[in-house]
């Protein structure tokens, strides 16, 4: 009878021997299955290795290295565009090549020729990267993403299209390539390499792989001058201006001597010119804007700016002209037009327009006109500006030396300002010019000019180093003939000579002031930039010495400030608020809180106050000084209750009259209008602003001796006929008229050469109140008029 099989559920049933074969049995049965496993993998894998071919590089253009399928010459157009995007063409013309969406602009021929070499250059693997068209965005070579190239020969025969992208690191080139018997997937390229020499850099894309048509252009034809070239003669045409400079006959060229030669004639700034030269020599354009026929487009009929270079080269001479058009951000449309040029209008840097265009005197070699010999001091000065005669006379007591105002006031002077005047005078550079003396046409000399100055100085003696008194200094060793007389001969001794020195301005001409020098009989015609000039005709009052005026005396503070401009009537009071602390408040034309900060302005403004006070009283009725006569007037009262009234009248000679009343005193005095602008600002400039934001543009209109160192339009130009300019601005821009051409042709606050720049306004920014309270009041799009320290300004709100 055969063993009854044994449980195995049943301990006990099988010895230990029996289940250690057991288990054996079962490792023995896993590890056979898992070589039959290994086994069938390896026979997959050597037949799949059977099937496929081994790797590869394949030449991009098809064929081979020695026998491409195509020739280079045979490529006839090349064509570039992303996704859906518009197409971007490179045409074969001759051995060139040119840009048909660019004006049929040339195209760089090396940059075309680097395209052609890296195609030729390129292999592929010819096995696939992947097949996956959802991996394909990692390559970015999906269908929106990929980037064309298309090179066809003639009759627009394709020769090869492919799909180019990147790998995600950027460093390797893969393709796509398109055509019936094209091949599936994307394909690594080989030979050029790495995100600097690759395939796709060299197709000139940005930076979403969209095609740069202006990266192909050529601007090699733009080359203003030669550079073996020799400039013999330099114009300079700006607007109504126009200047020309020759080399000096039989100078050596290598010595570059200039010399200006119209309008008039004079000794150029040899360096300046060249430097000019050199500039246009290696200004270079970035791109073409337009065919020649487009001229007027780009305001290049007529030309505002133009400059013309008269060359030798070598044997040959010829003439380039540079025509300046309209301004595109940081660029420029030029014209240049040559022997073998003028085709086109390129785009070129805007830097240029300030080396080439500036005033003459920049260009021009500048001298001290030296009407007063430098040691010397002299004993009047006399200045006249139309029917307005300044005299000062100086006057020593012993060591000391003060100044007096004898026309058209009879007051001390300041000191200060007369040095300043001196210093000017002793400073004053301009450029002698020579020949024929039109005065009628420059209206200077004796009846002409309306402005001249004089000085009365004594004659230098011996021993103040120039003992020939000729105002030229003596050589060292040099022997002078004495004339000396007997002693009973010689004559009392008078004290020294005195001189007198003229200086007679012209009219003003595109920016400077002819200028004529008399001294003893012998005549120098200068010119002088037109804000040199401008800075010598100070009216009378600013030669006049203020002394502090003192409104509020003995310790006091002001408890109580009215003031009257015209119809408007601002009352403050400084008084104790909820809480104990004092501060200031709007009685009058409101009932609120004032801004602290303007009202501690005008509180300042009041205990700073000068003026120079006179010792006899004016005439009331006709400097409008008092009650019902002053449209002006403050009336302040203190703490210890003092009370006074200050009436402001009318102005001569650059002082208003003023009157400070206390009780039954009056005190009269003259004071600078300047002086007491932040006396009468606006009622509305003391409210709290809030809170508000925007953005505006404004023209800033200033006039003579408001805001010093600002650079005027006008350098003469009056309060008077800034306000009447800055009214019509505003008539002009409130009538539709683009308010940025307002600021470049007006605006006076060039914001580090911008004047054409947006401001952010809101109470945290550090403008003055007046420009934030207008900006606030303004509507988007509503431009406005405001006074402040600065001058008159059209504020225009644009957000």
């Amino acid at each position: 009878m055969a063993d009854e099989p044994k449980s195995e559920t049943s301990a006990g049933r099988f010895t230990p021997d029996e289940v250690i074969a057991k288990q054996r049995n079962k490792q023995l049965m896993v590890m056979s299955a898992i070589i039959i496993v290994l086994a069938a993998l390896v026979a997959i894998t050597r037949s799949t290795r059977e099937t496929e071919s081994p790797i590869k590089e394949e030449t991009l253009v098809g064929g081979t290295v020695e026998e491409p399928a195509f020739e280079k010459e045979d490529i006839q157009r090349i064509q570039v565009w992303q996704g859906s995007g518009e197409k971007f063409e490179l045409v074969r013309d001759g051995d060139d090549w040119r840009v048909p969406v660019r004006f049929n602009a040339p195209a760089d021929r090396a940059d075309v020729e680097t395209l052609v070499s890296r195609v030729f250059t390129s292999s592929r693997l010819n096995r696939p990267a992947t097949t996956t068209p959802a991996q394909y965005l990692n390559y970015s070579l999906n269908d929106e993403d990929a980037v064309h190239l298309r090179l066809a020969g003639d009759s627009d025969r394709e020769l090869l299209h492919i799909l180019v992208g990147k790998a995600e690191g950027g460093t390797r080139d893969f393709v796509r390539l398109q055509g019936a018997n094209a091949p599936e997937g994307i394909f690594e390229l080989t030979g050029p390499g790495g995100s600097f020499d690759s395939l796709y850099g060299a197709l000139k894309l940005d930076a979403a792989g969209n095609p740069q048509p202006g990266r192909w252009v050529s601007t090699e034809g733009f080359e203003p001058l030669p550079y073996t070239a020799v400039a013999q003669q330099l114009t300079i045409r700006d607007g109504d201006s126009t200047l020309v400079f020759n080399r000096k006959p039989g100078s050596d060229p290598g010595a570059d001597e200039w010399q200006l030669t119209s309008p008039r004639k004079g000794d150029a700034d040899s360096a300046a010119v060249q430097g000019v030269l050199d500039a246009l020599s290696g200004y270079r354009a970035d791109d073409i804007a337009g065919r020649d026929t487009d001229a007027g487009r780009f305001g290049l009929v007529p030309a505002g700016k133009e400059v013309a270079i008269v060359y030798t080269d070598g044997e040959l001479q010829g003439t380039a002209r540079l025509y300046f058009g309209k301004k595109e951000d940081s660029r420029v449309a030029v014209m240049l037009k040559a022997a073998d040029k003028g085709e086109f209008i390129y785009w070129g840097g805007d830097y240029i327009l300030s080396r080439v265009f500036r005033a003459t005197p920049e260009f021009m070699r500048k001298v001290r006109l030296n009407l007063i010999p430098d040691g010397v001091n002299p004993d009047a000065l006399t200045v006249q500006d139309g029917e307005l005669t300044v005299k000062l006379q100086r006057e020593s007591v012993g060591a000391a030396v003060s100044w007096k105002l004898e026309q058209p006031l009879k007051l001390e002077a300041d000191r200060l300002a007369v040095s300043s005047l001196l210093t000017s005078l002793n400073t004053m550079q301009g450029y002698p010019v020579s020949g024929e003396l039109d005065r009628v046409a420059l209206g200077v000399g004796p009846g002409l000019s309306r402005r001249v100055i004089t000085a009365v100085y004594p004659e230098k003696q011996a021993g103040e180093g120039d003992s020939d008194g000729d105002d030229t200094p003596d050589q060292p060793g040099e022997e002078k003939p004495t004339e000396e007389k007997p002693a009973e001969e010689k004559p009392a001794d008078t004290g020294p000579k005195l001189k007198t020195a003229v200086l007679f301005f012209g009219n003003t001409q595109q920016g400077e002031v002819p200028v004529l020098r008399v001294i003893d009989g012998v005549e120098q015609l200068y010119w002088l930039k037109a804000d040199t000039v401008a800075a010598l005709f100070q009216p009378a009052g600013e030669y006049v010495k203020l002394a502090e005026i003192g409104l509020v005396k003995g310790g006091e503070k002001l408890a109580d400030i009215r003031v009257a401009n015209g119809d408007a009537v601002l009352q403050l009071q400084h008084k104790e608020q909820a809480g104990g602390q004092k501060q200031w408040s709007i009685v009058q034309p409101w009932e609120e809180i004032a801004d602290q900060q303007q009202a501690d302005t005008l509180v300042r403004a009041l205990s700073r106050l000068q003026g120079a006070r006179l010792n006899e009283p004016l005439d009331k009725q006709a400097r409008e000084l008092g009650d019902g006569l002053s449209k002006r007037q403050l009336d302040l009262q203190t703490t210890g209750q003092s009370t006074l009234s200050v009436f402001i009248g009318n102005e001569q000679h650059g002082l208003l009259a003023m009157m400070v009343k206390r009780g039954d005193a009056e005190e009269f005095w003259l004071v600078r209008d300047d002086d007491l602008y932040d006396l009468f600002v606006a009622p509305a400039d003391y409210r709290d602003l809030g809170t508000f934001s925007g953005k505006v543009r404004h023209v800033l209109i200033s006039w003579k001796g408001r805001a010093p160192g600002m650079q005027l339009k006008d350098p003469e130009r009056t309060k008077a006929q800034a306000r009447a300019l800055a009214e019509e601005v505003l008539r002009r821009a409130n009538a539709g008229e683009d308010f940025e051409a307002l600021q470049k042709q007006y605006n006076e606050d060039d914001a580090g050469g911008n004047a054409t720049k947006v401001y952010d306004v809101s109470p945290e920014v550090g403008f003055v109140k007046p420009f934030l309270r207008l900006s606030k009041e303004l509507k988007i799009g509503e431009a406005g008029l405001v006074e402040s320290s600065f001058g008159y300004h059209v504020i225009k709100r644009i957000e």
